[in-house]
This record gives structure tokens, C-alpha cells and sequence, in this order.
């Protein structure tokens, strides 16, 4: 983590701090831990619903939460806030659900640079003076040689988010090609301007064999979330919850192929902007790589996804604030 955010104010939302302090394999965990010289900041809204949603569907953890705040508070800063007033939010919070207009309302209230969270709600707009963020973003490591290893030739998915420094309308003309990935003889995603529209072609013995086209436009500094998931039996692209698909074998990657993410093989299609990738091994199915764009994370542990389907239970059962 970098040192400016290791020295920050940060809100975790409430999946983030049940993962944080239970999940000990988890980015959740990982960004907590790493604030020696920072501050949690946690709203009693926020630390009040961690433990309804313990008590009402995993009351055997209670304790075990208990145990995680102490432990967090021996390395870190622990500062509580009251409830913030929902009246200094921004306009567009006004479509939040009570308990996201709360948490919003707390994080403003501590004056928090970052607020941690699972819930694609908040990364509607932009909050002033607050940065959202998923945890795995503060911990993406472009060097990490595990971004790059597929695993299985024949079944693998890339997952990308980039915000470009550029848009559809403002290079529809330049022909310019900015690419998403590629991989050497085998596949190749890119945003072609003139269609305003991304294009994955694939290759047998590196000649064109398909192509499928996703119309879409791209505004300026926009958050793009990008998967392409292969298997032997077809493929599918998913971006910004838009996908299409084939049943059709694509093939194994070729021996000694390498990815190129976010240019091409040629070094002439750059994307210009900020990005972040990971190769996963294996397909992954639509309904993950769903949960990784709302959440706006390349990866979730095992129990960052169970503590996000508990707190959106508990707040089914219990009902609006």
C-alpha cells in the first residue's frame, strides 16, 4: 500500500470491516492491517449493523468480531464518529438506499480521505473531498508475476478496469486503437472509435477465425470494467455489465504466448490511462464476474463474498433505517 494511503483517514463500509477483521486472507483484511500510521474511522452506524448482521446469521463470530477491533485498535487509530447528517450529502445521494446515505453521511462527518466498500452504489459519483474505493484496489500490484499466469491453456479469464484519458468522440477520427489485451496468437480485445465500439477477434495458427462486437461509448476518466472468460466449449465478453457470446472452442493458448494488457504485441495501442488487470485461471462464471464490476474489485476471498451476501440479507430482513 502506498505510503500517502497508509497515513490516511479510512471508512470501511460494513462488508469491509466484517471481512477486515474476520477474513484473514482477504484485501479487506490486508488494507486494515496496513494502516499502521493511519486512522480507522468507524461510524457507530456502520459498527452498530457489523454486529446485527453477526447476531442475526452468525452469532458464533460475535466474539470473534469483538477480539478483531481490539487487535485493530492496538496497531492502528480506532476514532468513532456519530451519525453524520445525511442532509450535507451530494444530490445524487438522494437515490441511496437510508443505510448507504448513512454510511455516506458518517465517512463526511469524519472527514475520511477513503471509504473502503463493497456496495457499487457508492461508486454512482463522485463524493467531494472522499475517494471510494474497493479494498483489492489499494493493493494491486502491476509487478505481481501471478497477474499473468492463466493456468489452464484451453480455460482462463481477464478481468481489467481503466479509466482513460480520453473518449469515443474524442478519437472517433485519430485512428487511434486502444487495446484492452492481447494475446499473442490466440485473442485480442480493443476499442475500435470509428464503430464506438469494443471488438474481441480470436485466432487459430494466428490467422482471424471470429469476432464479436459490444457497441458501447467511453467517456473521459469513466470507470471501464472489462472480463473476457474462455473455456473449450465458448466464449463471452462482459463490459460495464453489457456481454456477448458464442458457443464455440477458441482453442489452447499457444506454448510460450504472452499477454499484453491494455496494448498490443506491436506496442502501438496503448490505452492511455490508468488500468489494472489480472489473468484468472479457469472460466469464470457471469454471475462472479458481476459481483467483481459492482464491486469494482479484480478479486474477492471466499469470505468478502459471504459477508456481502449476509449484510444485504440482514438489511432485506430488517428493512430500511
Amino acid at each position: 500500500m502506498h505510503p500517502t494511503v497508509r497515513q490516511s483517514r479510512i471508512a470501511p463500509d460494513v462488508s469491509v470491516l466484517l471481512a477486515g477483521l474476520l477474513d484473514l486472507g482477504s484485501y479487506s483484511n490486508q488494507c486494515l492491517a496496513s494502516l499502521d500510521q493511519g486512522t480507522v474511522v468507524l461510524g457507530r452506524h456502520v459498527e452498530d449493523m457489523a454486529l446485527r448482521v453477526l447476531r442475526t446469521n452468525a452469532p458464533n463470530l460475535v466474539g470473534d468480531f469483538a477480539d478483531g477491533l481490539l487487535q485493530l485498535a492496538q496497531h492502528t487509530t480506532v476514532e468513532r464518529v456519530a451519525d453524520g447528517d445525511r442532509s450535507c450529502l451530494p444530490p445524487w445521494a438522494a437515490r441511496l438506499s437510508g443505510e448507504d446515505q448513512q454510511v455516506l453521511a458518517d465517512s463526511l462527518a469524519g472527514k475520511v480521505n477513503f471509504l473502503l466498500t463493497h456496495d457499487w452504489e457508492f461508486f454512482r459519483k463522485e463524493v467531494p473531498g472522499i475517494k471510494v474505493k474497493s479494498p483489492s484496489s489499494f493493493l494491486w500490484n502491476p509487478n505481481d508475476p501471478r497477474l499473468l499466469d492463466g493456468g489452464n491453456p484451453f480455460a482462463w479469464t481477464f478481468l481489467g478496469q481503466f479509466w482513460p484519458n480520453w473518449s469515443s468522440e474524442a478519437i472517433r477520427d485519430s485512428g487511434e486503437i486502444p487495446y484492452v489485451m492481447d494475446l499473442t496468437g490466440k485473442a485480442e480485445l480493443f476499442y475500435e472509435p470509428a464503430q464506438a465500439a469494443f471488438v474481441f477477434r480470436w485466432f487459430q495458427e494466428s490467422v482471424p477465425v471470429g469476432m464479436l462486437t459490444l457497441p458501447q461509448a467511453v467517456e473521459w476518466q469513466s470507470s471501464n470494467f472489462v472480463a473476457v472468460a474462455v473455456d473449450a466449449d465458448g466464449i463471452f465478453i462482459f463490459i460495464n455489465g453489457e456481454t456477448r457470446g458464442r458457443n464455440v472452442a477458441v482453442g489452447p493458448v499457444p506454448p510460450g504466448a504472452r499477454i499484453y494488457p491494455f496494448n498490443n504485441s506491436r506496442g502501438a495501442g496503448q490505452i492511455n490511462g490508468y488500468c489494472q488487470f489480472r489473468m484468472a485461471p479457469g472460466r469464470l462464471t457471469e454471475r462472479i464476474i458481476r459481483r467483481l464490476w459492482r464491486t469494482r474489485s479484480l478479486e474477492l476471498s471466499d469470505g468478502e463474498l459471504r459477508f456481502i451476501d449476509l449484510v444485504s440479507t440482514t438489511r432485506s430482513m430488517l428493512g430500511p433505517i
